[in-house]
């Protein structure tokens, strides 16, 4: 019975130590062939004018790198293959049925080892192939002409950019806060007995007009000639005049910044929702044809997002086959190109003219892909979790997309413009809703009650003053009826 439990515990630390990280396997197989494409900073072309570069010296970039650090660790060699269509890979259709291309056919086939480039882990690509641990977080963002975004911005405001800084629903309020406050200082006017006693002025200046000049002149801080005599007008006065300083001086603010960013056409200038964007008869809005990105708005059931899909499918020329070809119409203008995070990041901080509209849309990874079943996947998928404990990878990420920056100001992230609700509060933020103003407008209702009961107290006051006492009342009735008597 010992024999039998000894050789047990034997053979399972001989199953244990043989696990490990599954070098020792990948060093019996051949040369890693490695299927990419080139989409700069992740893989692009060297060029050295005093040497002839052969192999896998032809290119540079993070991939370059991420695959001299992977077969280090692993001790082998690879070589580097260009897909022939340039594609990442996608269903389409071909002979009747539907069939993958780009680099993850390279894989179906046999034809490559390892797809290593900006490949987006996806279900669909999941059920051919098999992905490593992912290298690189990141998410779908939107990049524009920066003169593309100030004519956006220029057309929102439009003639009546006046109206601009507040929403449609803060100007009806005022309106009829206007009117309410007309109509109480009539009132107070007509019927209170210390401003009308008080009064002698001519009669029209206690009129309708009269309190409609009254409520202009302290809208607009240029007072009345009048002065409140009544504690009734004069508490609606100082509550009205004081709402007016405090409403105009955050109109004076908004419409300032607002004018502001036109003018000087900053960075910062954003689309004011994606909405606006579909509006834009001259703008078409595309993703790279068969990619994840195009994917992604395809089967989405966001409705926001599903208009964008719609767009897409409507305007000519929406799709492009390459990154560099949609950045090459960006920066020509009339193109919005929804994108991976990664590669916009790089494109504005090395192109001046061009700006990243608006957060993630979406949350995905990059990884490698290999063919289902492959002996590469657990090794390397161990070597690339140890180069993100080691901080490898952050530093590799630096080195391309931090280190060689051109544009230092050109890199503007504009959050929560692309959230697909459509409450308040994901609106502008350059205009200001009834959700911001509403304490000035309770603040006015507090005075409109406050000058009522005022009013009442007034009216009350006077009331008793002009009656006369009971007792006298009833003496003289009674000297009244004695004298008739007599």
């Amino acid at each position: 019975m010992e024999f039998i439990e000894g050789l047990l515990l034997f053979v399972s630390l001989l199953g244990v130590s043989g696990m490990g990280d599954g070098s020792a396997d990948v060093q019996d197989l051949k040369v890693l062939k490695v299927t990419s494409i080139l989409s700069a900073p992740f893989l692009m072309k060297s060029s050295d004018p005093k040497n002839i570069l052969e192999g896998n010296d032809r290119y540079s970039g993070y991939i370059k790198d991420l695959l001299d650090m992977i077969t280090g660790h692993l001790n082998i060699n690879y070589t580097i293959q260009l897909v022939a269509d340039g594609r990442y890979g996608a269903l389409q259709a071909g002979n009747g049925t539907m069939i993958w291309n780009g680099m993850v056919r390279e894989l179906i086939k046999g034809r490559a080892d390892v797809a290593a480039s900006d490949l987006t882990m996806s279900y669909m690509r999941r059920q051919v192939v098999d992905f490593t641990t992912p290298y690189m977080s990141l998410g779908i963002v939107l990049l524009m002409n920066k003169r593309d975004v100030t004519s956006m911005v220029e057309d929102g405001i439009g003639d009546i950019f006046f109206l601009r800084p507040f929403s449609y629903s803060v100007w009806v309020c005022l309106v009829v806060a206007a009117v309410v406050i007309t109509a109480l200082f009539y009132l107070i006017n007509r019927f209170d007995p210390y401003e009308e006693r008080s009064r002698g002025e001519a009669p029209e200046e206690s009129g309708v007009l009269g309190s409609l000049w009254l409520v202009a002149g302290g809208l607009t801080l240029q007072g009345s000639s009048k002065r409140p005599r009544s504690a009734a007008a004069f508490v609606l006065s100082a509550i009205w005049w004081s709402f007016s300083i405090i409403f105009l001086a955050t109109y004076i603010m908004a419409l300032v910044s607002t004018q502001a960013r036109v003018m000087f056409a900053v960075p910062s200038l954003k689309v004011r929702a994606l909405d606006d964007l579909l509006k834009q008869p001259h703008m078409t809005v595309g993703c790279i044809s068969g990619g994840s990105t195009m994917n992604f708005f395809r089967t989405s059931k966001i409705p926001i997002y599903l208009r964008i899909w719609d767009k897409m499918e409507k305007d000519v020329g929406s799709f492009v086959n390459t990154t560099s070809v949609a950045i090459q119409r960006v920066r020509k203008g009339g193109y919005a190109y929804l994108g991976e995070s990664t590669l916009v990041d790089y494109a504005v901080r090395h192109s001046c003219d061009l700006v990243k509209v608006g957060g993630h849309l979406d949350s995905k990874s990059f990884a490698l892909a290999t063919p289902k079943g492959s002996a590469y996947t657990r090794p390397i998928s161990n070597v690339l979790t140890k180069l993100n404990e080691d901080g490898s990878l952050t530093m590799l990420k630096t080195k391309w997309w931090r280190s060689l920056v051109v544009c230092q100001d050109g890199f503007e992230i504009v959050p929560d413009m692309f959230h697909p609700s459509d409450s308040p509060q994901f609106r502008s933020r350059d205009t200001i809703d009834l959700s911001v103003a509403r304490c000035n407008f309770i603040y006015l209702l507090f005075g409109v009650c406050l000058a009522l009961v005022t009013l009442a107290i007034e009216v009350l006051v006077f009331r008793n003053k002009r009656q006369p006492p009971a007792d006298e009342l009833k003496r003289e009735l009674t000297e009244s009826g004695t004298n008739t008597t007599a």
